[in-house]
């Protein structure tokens, strides 16, 4: 991808005029923008099925008719199922679609008012999406890059040699990059003892600064360094997931004598995933693992046999993966969030969904599941689709039990935590409304059980 591509639709081409010029010379990560015109809804939707990376997309309200801006958004949405696509709703009548309204009823993440509109405003409508689109993007990228590695056998695992294990790691990292990554120019080197292999010079290994991942490892007592050099700083979702894969590999060729537990690398893996997110939401990766805890107790106890528990231990921590998609200004707000964005931060399920759906390893299609249906309700009153009861998955109905227990109980950016008793009375008083009471009982039952948890995840 060397440009970013942004579709205008609108049938004022002094809109069209005014926006290009708007947007001229802008760039997001040492790349330019690519902005394409539309000026009905006909040429908007041959656009769109033809450029599926299309990163963010202009429309305007009314056009050829009333609410055509709309039926675009449904036909983005619903007919060619792009989840991905950053959506700014831009009109000169919102009375014929009100804010409040539209951003409840369609998945848009923007809504401008045309007589608001001012350059500066348009800039950072443009930019903010970019960033929500990136990081999109290579959160797919890395689920997929990393159920590769899970689903796929490697046969370096199996490599007594370590001279042959370094060479086979350098290539599938450097493999891995260049397929999974939209990274810039980069560079890969490996130092071990006397043995070097890679682009990078003496004087780069003994580098400390923002554009390297550095991995130390040690095989029988000798020390070694693998690096990855990028020539700009890197985006830090991408850095962890390259990490994660640097890691994952060294720790299955070494763990057991090379008789691979690959369970535990699979776990570290999604809790590495999982922090990344905890952290840009200003949260700790305690939360996440204290979350897959509490859940396989309850799931225990309700009786689940030992393969549903594992998978249900390993899909849980990326149950909020969709956050991803939310904006800074929402995820850390230190005030309540108003009703509009509220609305936004409604999407993450769906969004959380869209990334982990379709994968062929059962944590991630269980996961995918829990991620859109965390916050149903079983009284059908939750979101975003208001099941209710067992239409909900069991395994989803857990999560939202243990998730909003340990939530409470952490301090966050807009409260401090709740003593534990009074968490425990809050689950309590929901039960048969927003909780499964079944399992809210087995919850009560087991909550000596979870204060110990977690007093010992906490040390």
């Amino acid at each position: 991808m060397n440009k970013w591509k942004i579709l205008l639709v609108d049938d004022d081409k002094l809109v069209h005029l005014f926006i290009e010029s708007a947007l001229k010379n802008l760039e997001f990560e040492n790349k330019s923008i690519e902005l394409y015109h539309a000026y009905n809804l006909k040429q908007a939707k041959e656009f769109l099925d033809i450029n599926t990376d299309t990163a963010v997309l202009i429309s305007d309200l009314v056009m050829e008719k009333d609410l055509a801006g709309l039926e675009l958004i449904d036909y983005v949405r619903n007919i060619i199922k792009n989840r991905n696509v950053r959506i700014i709703l831009e009109t000169a009548r919102p009375e014929k679609a009100p804010e409040d309204v539209t951003v409840a009823s369609y998945d848009i993440n923007l809504y401008l008012d045309k007589k608001d509109l001012n350059e500066v405003k348009l800039r950072t409508a443009v930019l903010t999406s970019l960033r929500s689109y990136r990081d999109i993007i290579l959160l797919e990228r890395g689920v997929k890059g990393l159920e590769k590695i899970i689903k796929e056998p490697h046969e370096l695992l199996f490599l007594e040699d370590i001279y042959a294990f370094l060479e086979e790691w350098y290539e599938k990292v450097k493999m891995f990059i260049k397929y999974y990554s939209i990274v810039g120019e980069y560079k890969v080197g490996i130092k071990y003892k006397n043995f070097v292999i890679g682009e990078l010079s003496e004087e780069e290994y003994g580098e400390s600064n923002g554009n390297l991942i550095k991995k130390e490892f040690e095989y029988k007592d000798d020390k070694g360094l693998f690096i990855v050099k990028f020539k700009y700083d890197i985006n830090p979702i991408e850095k962890g997931i390259i990490t994660t894969f640097i890691e994952n590999i060294y720790l299955s060729f070494i763990s057991s004598n090379y008789f691979i537990d690959m369970h535990k690398s699979h776990k570290e893996i999604i809790y590495k995933l999982s922090d990344i997110i905890e952290a840009r939401s200003g949260e700790t990766g305690f939360h996440v693992r204290s979350v897959a805890e509490i859940a396989y107790i309850i799931g225990e106890s309700y009786g689940l046999d030992q393969k549903r528990l594992d998978v249900l231990k390993l899909a849980a921590p990326l149950h909020d993966i969709g956050k991803i998609g939310i904006s800074d200004t929402i995820l850390n707000k230190p005030e309540k969030l108003t009703d509009e964005e509220f609305e936004i931060m409604k999407e993450h399920p769906i969004i959380g969904h869209n990334i982990l759906k379709n994968s062929k390893w059962e944590v991630f299609d269980i996961a995918a599941k829990i991620s859109l249906q965390h916050h149903e309700k079983w009284n059908g009153k939750g979101y975003p689709f208001g099941l209710k009861e067992d239409n909900i998955i069991l395994e989803a109905r857990i999560v939202s039990i243990a998730d909003v227990f340990d939530a409470l109980t952490q301090d966050r950016v807009y409260r401090k935590a709740w003593p534990i008793d009074q968490a425990v009375n809050y689950i309590s008083s929901l039960k048969g409304i927003a909780f499964d009471p079944v399992l809210v009982d087995i919850f009560l039952d087991n909550i000596e059980k979870i204060k110990k948890l977690k007093s010992e995840l906490q040390f």
